[in-house]
């Protein structure tokens, strides 16, 4: 688990920092969300934006990203850890909520019409142009959609 403050922290109408945190999950523990949080609050002067990475066994197959190998033990522990950060937003102590690296299908199927996100950010290694249904989806639902080029599969060292 690694929580990195993005570099996009930025000022708002009002004067204050808006910061931006991308959360690293690679593998599911039930109380690594609440671990995290208290982690990232205590850094905090205001309610972070918080974009989730949590991808256990991303790839790249045939040209195309597959989010999780295992996707419904996969689907289901990202669930579990949402929810979590769901009740974080809405006690106000997340300003908005993210995702990240997870297909279109995918958060068809997991969302399932509740799209509580805002932000939608994709690795710009697995697609030179974003699909344009991507691309749809985020505008008719006013998502944010952004790209990163963090290594593949969230790989980070503690």
């Amino acid at each position: 688990m690694i929580a990195i403050p993005d570099d996009t922290s930025t000022t708002n109408e009002e004067g204050a920092t808006k910061t931006v945190v991308k959360l690293f999950l690679n593998e599911f523990h039930d109380d690594t969300i609440e671990e995290s949080l208290e982690y990232v609050l205590k850094s905090c002067l205001t309610p972070p934006n918080l974009i989730l990475a949590y991808a256990p066994t991303s790839k790249i197959q045939n040209g195309k990203f597959i989010w999780a190998e295992d996707s419904e033990k996969a689907k289901s522990n990202f669930k579990v850890l949402w929810e979590k950060l769901r009740e974080a937003k809405n006690a106000g102590k997340i300003a908005q909520l993210g995702i990240c690296d997870m297909d279109l299908e995918t958060i068809k199927d997991v969302f399932q019409e509740e799209y509580d996100f805002t932000i939608l950010q994709i690795n710009i290694s697995t697609c030179c142009v974003v699909p344009p249904e991507l691309t749809a989806f985020c505008k008719e639902r006013d998502i944010q959609l952004l790209t990163h080029s963090d290594p593949q599969g969230n790989k980070f060292e503690d």
